[in-house]
């Protein structure tokens, strides 16, 4: 499958900076290719139940990307 060159920027941009907030639109997308992964979390904090999930790149993601990177040098 051709991967167009917007999906490795928001991988950049994921990598680069920890806050970036990537859209839920672009979610599915880089799951199916397997270039990141959902980290869920749960805590209790005096009494309150705080959970949560945020997503991480993946080996095979940053490894794609630095391909990606290296191509365009």
């Amino acid at each position: 499958m051709k991967i167009s060159d917007f999906w490795f920027k928001k991988l950049v941009n994921m990598l680069d900076d920890q806050d970036y907030e990537l859209s839920q639109r672009f979610v599915p997308t880089l799951l199916d290719l397997g270039f990141i992964q959902e980290e869920k979390y749960a805590t209790n904090i005096n009494g309150w139940h705080i959970d949560g999930s945020f997503y991480i790149v993946t080996g095979v993601g940053k490894e794609k990307c630095q391909e990606w990177i290296n191509k365009q040098n």
